[in-house]
């Protein structure tokens, strides 16, 4: 077709590893890009970050600015992110493509009680990275898992294990 090869985080029919590129280059501060970048991270709290090797020679993708300006955007883009979402795993690009078919095989059901969550995680290889709202109640004690604050009654869960349990604070309803 003459559309444009479009990507989704996942693992497409014939094995091949979905990684799209959120952002590229080094002149990453316009709006688009930041609002690219914010997008990504509320949906699945990831950001990649391409830099094809010619860009420094192409006029139109940083070589008028030159180098330390064009260096200078990807170094503030870096710190903002790092500032936006300071939990953010630092993964190369074979990393992620694991994290993805991991992410993408496994499937979560929840029960909830008075005194907990209880996750249970089909298709769980060695770690999944899930995002956890806490709609009623506030998780206190995570049994061999790891449970990061990101904002509100939003966390980023770390499971080790297929059955994750999130000890919730009095008061929480079902």
């Amino acid at each position: 077709t003459d559309l444009p090869y479009v990507q989704e985080f996942g693992v497409a029919s014939d094995g091949i590893v979905e990684q799209p590129r959120i952002v590229s280059g080094g002149m990453v501060d316009d709006s688009y890009m930041r609002l690219a970048a914010v997008s990504e991270l509320n949906m699945h709290y990831v950001s990649t970050h391409f830099m094809h090797p010619d860009d420094l020679l192409d006029p139109d993708r940083g070589a008028k600015e030159g180098w330390e300006v064009y260096k200078g955007g990807l170094v503030d883009y870096l710190e903002w992110l790092t500032k936006s979402a300071p939990d953010l795993r630092h993964q190369t690009a074979s990393e992620c493509s694991g994290a993805i078919q991991r992410f993408s095989s496994v499937t979560v059901s929840v029960d909830t009680s008075a005194d907990a969550w209880t996750l249970n995680l089909d298709n769980f290889h060695d770690e999944a990275w899930l995002m956890f709202r806490a709609n009623n109640g506030e998780p206190s004690a995570v049994t061999g898992d790891e449970l990061t604050h990101l904002t509100g009654n939003l966390y980023l869960l770390k499971a080790n294990d297929k059955t994750v349990t999130i000890e919730r604070k009095e008061g929480g309803d079902k």
